[in-house]
């Protein structure tokens, strides 16, 4: 198939494209606003349980933390970079246990996990105490269970 002489938009202006509101209109602009990173410090005072923290992170360093609150939920989301790898462990109070579809169960010490893997990532999650625990990256599964094993 061969296409000759094909137009585009021909004949229509500009002005077409902008937006022109009625008299009385009230443009109100959204708020767009990242979650900034803070310190653990500050993570620990802004939720009501305590941030379990691995003693070790496979290489990670900790790049900051984001809190999360929705109604009575609230949940704290750890960040760690490695290079360009990201690991992320978010930590919400316990409410209401769902389990992953399609995910191996897995050790972790005394308690048991759920692990599945998610594209070229995986999840890890297991409770501890009152509070759900995910893990995210791209480690190997002896890793993801290191990790959590160390969490304190």
């Amino acid at each position: 198939m061969e296409h000759i002489n094909i137009s585009f938009n021909t004949g229509i202006s500009d002005g077409e494209f902008e937006f022109s509101p009625t008299a009385g209109v009230k443009i109100i602009e959204p708020e767009t606003k990242l979650p900034n990173n803070v310190s653990m410090e500050d993570a620990q005072s802004d939720v009501n349980f305590t941030i379990l923290n691995p003693s070790y992170t496979a290489g990670y360093e900790f790049n900051g933390a984001t809190v999360s609150k929705s109604g009575d939920m609230e949940s704290v989301s750890l960040v760690y970079t490695k290079g360009k790898k990201r690991m992320a462990i978010t930590q919400t109070a316990l409410q209401e246990k769902h389990l992953l579809q399609g995910a191996e169960n897995v050790s972790i010490g005394e308690a048991e996990g759920e692990l599945v893997y998610i594209l070229n990532k995986k999840l890890l999650r297991f409770d501890s105490n009152d509070t759900e625990i995910m893990i995210t990256g791209a480690m190997t599964k002896e890793e993801f269970i290191k990790i959590a094993e160390s969490m304190n």
